[in-house]
């Protein structure tokens, strides 16, 4: 931990490292400091620890909690629920699309009555404390609270309360799929056949030529020629490999 003083006006700026630092433990104690309001800007908020904080606070604050919206969906461990279904206020980011391909939210900082930040690279989760190489800092100005207060206050007026969820396309064929490179699909056919690598499984569709999906969890791949399967995959294009598509999960 290292601590940096400076002259009056100037940040106060505490500095934490983790695991060495048990930085959820300073983040714990600055929050039971606040008086008047919370605002949080999370990619990753796993941590069950930090959520029942915000909960109690919640109760006789103003708490405000934005989420990435990719990250609140798809990670199991999420306490966007949680903390929804608990009083908290949540939204989700609105994240940019460029070339079709979505951004994320990716700010890790939270601004305690409008005068104290926290920041860094450390994301709200219990691995970011016990596990991995991160780092936090607590500032203590209030010139740089109203700078954060005011980029949260843009993102908060952007977001949205429930996640926005786009269908994916649906491709049937090459001239399709072509047109989907670098996007999340909806992949509709018949199989033609499955060959085993070594660690992969390649799926090859009856009627789309030179293409495969790409399946990495070998474990259990239930489908076998001539069944008609419904596949989300993300479409990539490469020089080695050529248009291929990567499964992620079975379709409904």
């Amino acid at each position: 931990m290292i601590f940096l003083f400076s002259s009056i006006g100037t940040p106060s700026v505490d500095v934490y490292f983790s695991p060495e630092n048990n930085v959820r433990s300073h983040i714990l104690t600055v929050l039971g400091q606040a008086k008047k309001s919370v605002d949080v800007a999370m990619f990753s908020f796993t941590d069950r620890r930090l959520a029942q904080k915000m909960v109690a606070i919640s109760k006789r604050l103003k708490v405000r909690v934005l989420l990435d919206p990719k990250n609140a969906s798809d990670n199991p461990y999420s306490k966007a629920g949680y903390l929804s279904n608990n009083g908290v206020n949540i939204r989700y980011a609105k994240v940019m699309s460029v070339y079709g391909i979505e951004g994320i939210m990716h700010n890790k900082f939270a601004v305690i009555d409008g005068k104290i930040v926290l920041t860094g690279s450390y994301n709200w989760t219990a691995s970011a404390n016990s596990r991995n190489n991160e780092n936090m800092l607590i500032i203590r100005n209030k010139r740089i609270g109203t700078i954060y207060e005011k980029e949260f206050s843009r993102l908060w007026k952007n977001g949205t309360k429930e996640i926005e969820r786009k269908l994916p396309a649906v491709v049937r064929d090459r001239k399709q799929i072509e047109k989907q490179i670098g996007k999340t699909v909806i992949l509709e056919g018949k199989i033609r056949k499955i060959r085993k690598g070594r660690s992969a499984a390649f799926v090859y569709f009856a009627g789309i030529a030179r293409f495969k999906v790409v399946v990495f969890d070998m474990q259990n791949i239930p489908w076998k020629p001539g069944d008609n399967v419904r596949f989300i995959v993300l479409i990539e294009k490469s020089n080695r490999y050529g248009l291929e598509g990567i499964f992620q999960r079975q379709g409904q």
